[in-house]
C-alpha cells in the first residue's frame, strides 16, 4: 500500500500534467526530519517548490465523509460486491465550507523553498475509494464563490499559488489563485480515461 508521501506526490504529478509541466525530481521533506511546512517538494526548472497537499472532504464534519465512504467500500468488499453506495455532496455552500476548512487546515508557512503552493485535490480516484467524499460538481462552483470563502485565509499565507483540482469529471476543472489575484477556472474537454458525473451516479446506486 502506498504511503502518505507517495499518495501526495501522485496528486502533485496529476496537477503538473494538467498544467503541462513536469518535475525533475520529487523530495519527501519529512524524511530527513527537517521541518519545512511542505508535504511534497517538486524541483521544477531548478526551482524548489514546497507544496502543501490535502484531499477535500465534503462532509459537514472533517473526515466524516471519507470515513463513511471507506466503510461502505470495505462492507462491499466483505460481501463480494464490486460497487458500493453513497451520496456525493450536492449543496454548493457545504462544499464551500469544506474548501474553506481545507484552506484553514493548511495555513502553516512553507520555508526553505523558492516558492510555496497549496493543492486541494477533489474528485480523487484511487485504490481506496475517495471519489464520493471528495466529489465537487464543478459546473456549479464559481471562482467568485471561492474568493468569498478563502481570500481572507489565503492572504495570511505565503503561497504563491493555490489550486483546487477536480481530477475526474466532464470538465476536468482546475481552479488557480495567485498570491495577489483572484481564483480563475480553466476546463478541458473530458478525456476517455475518467468517469463522468453520470458514471459516478451509476457507481453510487
Amino acid at each position: 500500500m502506498a504511503g502518505k508521501f507517495d499518495l501526495e506526490r501522485s496528486l502533485v504529478e496529476v496537477l503538473l500534467r494538467r498544467r503541462g509541466m513536469a518535475a525533475e525530481r520529487y523530495i519527501d521533506p519529512n524524511a530527513s526530519g527537517d521541518e519545512t511546512g511542505a508535504d511534497v517538494i517538486a524541483i521544477i526548472d531548478g526551482r524548489w517548490i514546497g507544496i502543501q497537499v490535502t484531499r477535500l472532504d465534503t462532509g459537514e464534519v472533517a473526515g466524516k465523509a471519507r470515513r463513511e465512504e471507506i466503510k461502505a467500500w470495505r462492507d462491499s468488499q466483505a460481501e463480494g460486491r464490486s460497487t458500493y453506495g453513497g451520496f456525493a455532496q450536492n449543496d454548493v455552500e457545504k462544499v464551500l465550507d469544506a474548501i474553506k476548512r481545507a484552506v484553514a487546515s493548511k495555513r502553516q508557512q512553507v520555508v526553505g523553498c523558492d516558492e510555496s503552493w497549496l493543492l486541494i485535490s477533489a474528485n480523487v480516484p484511487e485504490e481506496k475509494p475517495a471519489l464520493i467524499s471528495t466529489f465537487v460538481m464543478s459546473p456549479w462552483l464559481s471562482p467568485e464563490s471561492l474568493d468569498r470563502v478563502t481570500s481572507d485565509l489565503l492572504a495570511k499565507t505565503n503561497y504563491k499559488h493555490a489550486f483546487l483540482h477536480c481530477i475526474v469529471g466532464d470538465e476536468n476543472a482546475l481552479y488557480c489563485r495567485a498570491t495577489e489575484g483572484t481564483w480563475k477556472k480553466s476546463v478541458t474537454p473530458k478525456r476517455n480515461d475518467g468517469p463522468s458525473f453520470w458514471d459516478i451516479q451509476k457507481h453510487m446506486r
